[in-house]
């Protein structure tokens, strides 16, 4: 049987595998709960704005099959006082 390692390192983080969920998957406390219980080897939290963001409007997803897609989300976030206050526990969790 051949047995592979996925193990990686990179700037002295190391992870079982390179499985993560995409930064614009999560915000908030909820979220990184909820990748905490999945199989990923790290919780991604997306960008990060001092000003609360809702985001762009309308479609915001444009795929061009074969070639790439393309997002305008427009950092969507809690801003950075959720940060400030709740960044400790997402890290905690996530751990």
């Amino acid at each position: 049987m051949v047995r592979v390692n996925f193990e990686i390192s990179d700037s002295g983080i190391y992870l079982d595998h390179m499985l993560m969920n995409a930064a614009g998957t999560c915000k908030n406390i909820d979220e990184v709960r909820q990748l905490a219980r999945a199989p990923t080897a790290a919780i991604v939290v997306g960008s990060m704005t001092i000003e609360q963001r809702s985001g762009n409007e309308g479609e915001v997803f444009y795929p061009m099959p074969g070639l790439f897609t393309l997002n305008s989300l427009g950092l969507p976030n809690p801003g950075a006082p959720y940060y400030w206050q709740n960044l400790p526990e997402m890290v905690d969790i996530a751990h």
